[in-house]
């Protein structure tokens, strides 16, 4: 509020209501103009309906920068989140797929050997038995494989046990659902062999390494390399004629011995009963 003085007489002016209601009729006025001139459509208030746009373009387009710039940072953060559970999603599909495909290769593996083992028929056996490798003993004392079959299945004491491609080892102890496979390779393994061409009767003696050696050797004439190596049917557990292997080269004094049985990859086995085949061939000795 003003105060004014003149000729003694003090006079008080509202001028703040004053100049508030001065402008709320202004811009009623503006209003009323401005609809009545879009009512209208004349060229005036075209004019001055672009003069103003143009003239609050700049402005808006100060006041949406921040705004588009939000909105641009939160569909990035938004892309990159869901990049992130993309990527996590194919990650976890792509180890799924890895445990399928380990899975389906082996049992690939294993039907190709049961399939192997199945079209092989050992000659002159009496009974066999095929059993799955359930567990592997490999140390610096033994060199073993647990099957899934024992005495109720049929299994006894030094049966042999074989695959496809040829001896794998004999039986050595049995239970009632399972039993113990002394390998060609375990130290405590001794087999009465034979170097097929040659005649060269010996003993196939384990020593823990993947190569079995000749102990005992009795003949005139070495072996030849790659020569294949039998069974003989001394000793009365296994009969003549069982593939064991191939000579393979001299070591420390000894002739070595390839196994034909890859038993790394050891997965099914037959354990088959001779007995009737041994007892025969010592009848006839005699």
């Amino acid at each position: 509020m003003s105060v004014f003085r003149s000729k003694g007489i003090d006079v008080a002016i509202p001028i703040k209501p004053f100049l508030q209601r001065m402008l709320i009729a202004a811009l009623v006025a503006c209003s009323v103009l401005l609809l009545f001139m879009e009512r209208t459509e004349n060229g005036v208030s075209t004019i001055l309906r672009m003069a103003l746009t143009d003239a609050l373009v700049p402005v808006v387009e100060i006041v949406s920068a921040p705004v588009q710039t939000v909105r641009g940072l939160v569909a990035a953060t938004e892309d990159v989140f869901s990049v992130y559970s993309e990527n996590r999603r194919l990650r976890d599909e792509n180890a799924r797929l890895m445990q399928w495909q380990q899975a389906a290769h082996a049992l690939e593996v294993e039907n190709s050997a049961l399939r192997g083992l199945m079209r092989y028929h050992p000659q002159h056996a009496t009974a066999y038995i095929s059993a799955r490798v359930v567990g592997q003993m490999n140390g610096p004392f033994a060199n073993q494989v647990v099957i899934s079959a024992g005495s109720e299945q049929g299994v006894k004491p030094y049966q042999a046990v074989i695959n496809e491609f040829g001896l794998v080892g004999r039986v050595a102890t049995v239970g009632k659902n399972s039993s113990r496979v002394l390998l060609l390779t375990d130290m405590n393994s001794r087999i009465p062999v034979m170097a097929q061409s040659s005649g060269l009767k010996s003993v196939l003696a384990g020593d823990q390494s993947e190569l079995p050696h000749l102990r005992f050797a009795y003949g005139k004439q070495n072996p030849e390399l790659g020569e294949a190596v039998i069974t003989t049917g001394d000793g009365d557990v296994f009969p003549s004629g069982l593939m064991v292997g191939k000579v393979f080269a001299e070591s420390d004094g000894h002739w070595r011995v390839r196994p034909l049985v890859d038993f790394s990859t050891l997965h099914f086995v037959r354990v088959v009963d001779f007995s009737e085949r041994v007892e025969s061939g010592n009848d006839s000795d005699h």
